[in-house]
């Protein structure tokens, strides 16, 4: 499965989403999250 964030500046990134359960995909979304944030 795949995630897609369009940033302020309409900029269009896809990343893997894993599947499975809600731990699993909480996990992946707080790794992307710092990702984002510049902290990963």
């Amino acid at each position: 499965m795949k995630i897609n964030k369009i940033d302020t500046e309409f900029e269009l990134t896809i990343h893997e989403f894993p599947e499975g359960n809600y731990s699993q995909h909480n996990h992946a979304l707080r790794e992307l999250t710092k990702k984002w944030k510049g902290r990963g």
